[in-house]
């Protein structure tokens, strides 16, 4: 069984970390290089490289791995499975990041890199409306570009898909994705 969720939770974990004012590591943000320079859309590779480099990451972790375009898929049939797959991809996240393929997570978001996210999120945000699915009120911009800078990585957690996750349904969740996504919304 292919699971695109994978990818798609993977992806956003990048996308929220990549905006997190904090960083986790525990060492200082001062001591390492470039960390003030704020994230810029052109600071993350192309979906398909990106899909690439994910995809060969897990495939040498030992996963059977389907890469189509910007879409990664991963043969894990059952919970246990899906929860070791899913271990893995953060692993390639944080081995991406290390190699530079996308952005230290400690790095502050531009104004632009903000407003990409939110007009993704809108756009999302109709598919799934369209569609029939609970959907929570969007943000004002001035609202979401505010969380996105000063509030801590909790307090800033306004997610079209936040209501469908909500219910618990993972197989909703995955199916409003995938439908969104395949509407180039996702």
């Amino acid at each position: 069984m292919t699971l695109r969720l994978l990818t798609v939770l993977a992806s956003l974990l990048l996308v929220a970390a990549a905006c997190s004012p904090s960083g986790g590591s525990g060492e200082s943000d001062a001591a390492v290089p470039g960390l003030s320079d704020p994230v810029q859309p052109s600071d993350f590779p192309g979906p398909e490289e990106w899909a690439r480099t994910y995809g060969e990451c897990l495939r040498n972790k030992g996963w059977n791995v389907t890469i189509e375009g910007d879409g990664v898929g991963v043969d894990a049939e059952t919970p246990e499975q899906r929860a070791v797959a899913a271990a893995d991809g953060k692993d390639c996240d944080a081995e991406m990041i290390e190699a530079g393929v996308v952005p230290d997570p400690r790095r502050p978001p531009s104004e632009e890199y903000v407003r990409d996210l939110y007009e993704a999120a809108l756009e999302y945000r109709d598919c799934l409306v369209s569609n029939g699915y609970p959907v929570p009120d969007a943000p004002s911009w001035e609202s979401f570009l505010d969380a996105r800078l000063n509030a801590s990585e909790g307090d800033r957690s306004w997610d079209p898909l936040s209501l469908v996750a909500e219910a618990g349904d993972v197989e909703v969740l995955r199916e409003a994705h995938v439908l969104c996504e395949g509407d180039d919304n996702g």
